[in-house]
């Protein structure tokens, strides 16, 4: 957790970064709640990736408060998250409602035909995604 407190005090202070890979760093789920608190204020992060990093429900929550109040972020990764049904079907619900994801992978998680089902209805409403992966 100190070195994703000590990247939180980081990307609080930096005001150009636009892209944050954060792929296999096995952030536990206290570190996902500072981090999606950081991002969730960052000004100009617009691609993030959090591949390869196990994924709670409780983290896809945190995560799509972020997608609710950061409007910069367009491209997202979350790829071999661990993602079950739930998140996924929670992630599609905010995919229906986004306004400025262009981007988003959720490959190689783990999908069955319950989370895959809630995807097609989001993607119908969301009007700004240009790529999606699942």
């Amino acid at each position: 957790m100190e070195g994703t407190e000590a990247l939180v005090d980081a990307l609080k202070l930096n005001k150009t970064l636009t892209n944050l890979d954060l792929q296999g760093n096995r952030i536990s789920p206290e570190g996902a709640i500072v981090l999606a608190d950081a991002i969730k204020v960052h000004e100009v992060l617009a691609t993030l990736n959090l591949s390869s990093n196990p994924i709670s429900i409780k983290q896809v929550e945190e995560l799509l408060d972020v997608s609710k109040e950061n409007h910069t972020i367009t491209n997202v990764n979350h790829d071999e998250n661990e993602i079950a049904d739930d998140g996924l079907i929670a992630l599609a619900q905010a995919l229906a409602v986004n306004r400025t994801l262009t981007s988003l992978d959720l490959s190689f998680n783990n999908i069955s035909d319950k989370g895959a089902y809630a995807f097609p209805e989001a993607i119908k409403l969301n009007r700004t995604l240009t790529s999606f992966n699942l």
